[in-house]
């Protein structure tokens, strides 16, 4: 509800008839799943279903799935939506390395086939990477896949400690001349992750709307 207020704020104050999307943000459960830990996949799906039924019901647009570090984690979500509703956009984006791997060991290109496969609408990556190093995360995604619609959610930079706070090394304009290079690659969706602020955001709006 907050973010429909803030919607109809928005297009009250501005006058702009632009559809606006809101997102029901799904991460990680916290635990491995099974054969790597103790989490057995009908107990990943169920906790994600119940998450999902409840943003379903607040009408959100789209479900992401966002900061998968394993692929079965990422299928298990992905089932659970559809044991919800097959009437949802599903949007899904992994962490990866800088060599296109996660620490469980899902190359990027076999993931996002995977993800396709189990349904997935919408595909990329996010977190634990700059945006420049996610460039050739982003190549990787769209050589394997080179139908899908791409989401790329880069952190700014690397996290720094500096006089006791951790801040992060991209400013803006840095963030946008790095996404700048991903265009080539028609991304759907582009947005920041840790470390961005509204004026990383705004850069990078600013970057796609010429």
């Amino acid at each position: 509800s907050i973010a429909k207020e803030a919607i109809n704020t928005y297009k009250e104050k501005t006058g702009s008839n632009r559809k606006l999307f809101i997102a029901g943000d799904i991460g990680p459960t916290g635990k491995l799943i099974e054969p790597a830990g103790n989490l057995k996949h009908s107990e990943a799906v169920d906790l994600y279903s119940r998450q999902i039924d409840i943003l379903v019901n607040s009408l959100v647009d789209l479900i992401l799935i966002e900061t998968i570090m394993d692929l079965n984690e990422a299928i298990a979500a992905i089932e659970a939506v559809k044991k919800i509703t097959n009437e949802i956009v599903v949007a899904c984006t992994m962490t990866f390395g800088e060599n296109g791997v996660t620490i469980m060991g899902n190359k990027a290109g076999d993931a996002a086939l995977r993800l396709l496969d189990a349904g997935c609408d919408i595909i990329g990556a996010n977190c634990s990477l700059g945006s420049d190093l996610m460039l050739k995360v982003v190549k990787k995604i769209r050589t394997a896949a080179p139908g899908a619609k791409l989401i790329f959610q880069p952190n700014a930079g690397l996290p720094v400690l500096k006089d006791g706070k951790t801040t992060y090394n991209e400013t803006p304009e840095v963030m946008a001349s790095n996404i700048k290079k991903y265009l080539p690659y028609k991304p759907s969706i582009l947005g920041a992750c840790c470390g961005s602020t509204p004026a990383h955001i705004k850069k990078i709006v600013k970057l796609i709307s010429k």
